[in-house]
């Protein structure tokens, strides 16, 4: 109660993408408008010379269903590149059998970025309000393999830039591994539809949102 109520005092509320523009609606009972969020794109040039490994990256916490992941390619064996730290990585150490799958821990930028434009795909299991990660990646051309669910939907383009997969487990993720591999690739495609969630583009829409309200 203390949340809803509190809710209602902002003269305007921005969301990050639609899907959590419909989590306020529901909840608040507000209207709200949406205004993606900026992305370093700059950090994350094009490659469009891929190699035979998928990666995963971000916090390690269990909303982000890594351990589906690990466990998909325990099973499928091919090489899996796990990027980042957090609760969870000990746990999904302990559970990865398969000698193709990498821990790397925390990394920075440069390193991500280095194993973004290289990866074959990134796999995006959890729920995001947005995701910033699945950007980054196909600003580097990397197509992003993901659970249909979440603001993912919004910057995604099926058998375009990336490939979704309906359920949240195992066997959907491993089927979608499946006919990925079957897809040719528009890499430079991957990488022009990113541009539009730049910082510019988001200077450009907020001032535009300010003036607006100003006026």
């Amino acid at each position: 109660r203390w949340d809803y109520n509190d809710a209602q005092n902002p003269d305007f509320i921005i969301c990050n993408s639609r899907f959590v523009q419909n989590w306020v609606k529901k909840n608040y009972n507000r209207d709200s408008i949406v205004i993606y969020p900026p992305v370093a794109l700059h950090d994350f040039p094009l490659k469009e010379v891929k190699q035979e490994y998928y990666v995963i990256a971000g916090r390690m916490a269990t909303i982000k269903r890594f351990d589906l992941v690990i466990e998909a390619f325990n099973s499928n064996k091919k090489r899996l590149i796990v990027i980042g730290d957090g609760d969870e990585l000990q746990h999904l150490k302990s559970i990865a059998t398969s000698s193709s799958i990498e821990f790397l821990g925390f990394q920075s930028v440069d390193v991500l970025s280095n194993y973004l434009q290289n990866a074959k795909a990134f796999i995006q299991m959890g729920v995001e309000g947005f995701g910033i990660a699945a950007i980054e990646a196909q600003s580097c051309g990397t197509p992003v393999i993901c659970y249909k669910k979440g603001g993912i939907i919004e910057t995604v383009n099926d058998y375009k830039t990336g490939l979704f997969f309906e359920e949240q487990n195992v066997e959907s993720l491993n089927k979608c591994i499946e006919t990925f591999e079957k897809v040719t690739w528009n890499y430079n495609e991957i990488h022009e539809h990113a541009q539009q969630f730049s910082e510019k583009k988001f200077h450009e829409n907020i001032s535009q949102f300010i003036n607006l309200q100003v006026k």
